[in-house]
């Protein structure tokens, strides 16, 4: 029975961290994304001012 209870209990622990990472890494690229997009604009804008 315990046996069992820590490995459900690692199980658990592992699907929290391997979740948690995804979000991280999704929030990641889409901090990168939005200032690349930002970078993109203002170099464009720049552009269009000349």
């Amino acid at each position: 029975m315990n046996n069992q209870r820590k490995k459900y209990l690692f199980i658990s622990v592992i699907s929290v961290i391997s979740v948690i990472s995804v979000i991280s890494v999704f929030s990641v690229i889409s901090v990168i994304c939005v200032l690349g997009g930002i970078s993109v604009i203002s170099v464009i804008s720049e552009a269009n001012h000349d």
